[in-house]
């Protein structure tokens, strides 16, 4: 059975790749971490948000782009994958 939207916010965790990308972005986009934040609340509570790749890896794969609503915030790109505990990072960058 394929994860479901859940009304609980699920854990978000970063790959090894996603998270040296937060930690240069962090230190080089101006509020970065403000936009990250709100992708991040988004993702935890809702990631049928993505939109599905398939064939990556045989596994249940998205991509979404986060267009934050504050000024000067930059969008963001992740590709991700979760299931019913846990939302992956797997890739991240600004665009």
């Amino acid at each position: 059975m394929p994860p479901s939207q859940n009304c609980f916010a699920r854990t978000v965790i970063l790959s090894s790749a996603a998270e040296r990308a937060h930690r240069i972005s962090s230190d080089s986009v101006s509020r970065f971490d403000h936009a990250y934040e709100g992708m991040e609340w988004k993702l935890a509570r809702n990631p049928l948000l993505g939109t599905a790749v398939r064939g990556v890896d045989h596994g249940n794969h998205y991509a979404y782009v986060h267009a934050s609503q504050s000024k000067n915030a930059p969008s963001l790109w992740a590709a991700y994958r979760f299931d019913d505990d846990q939302v992956e990072i797997i890739a991240l960058k600004v665009v």
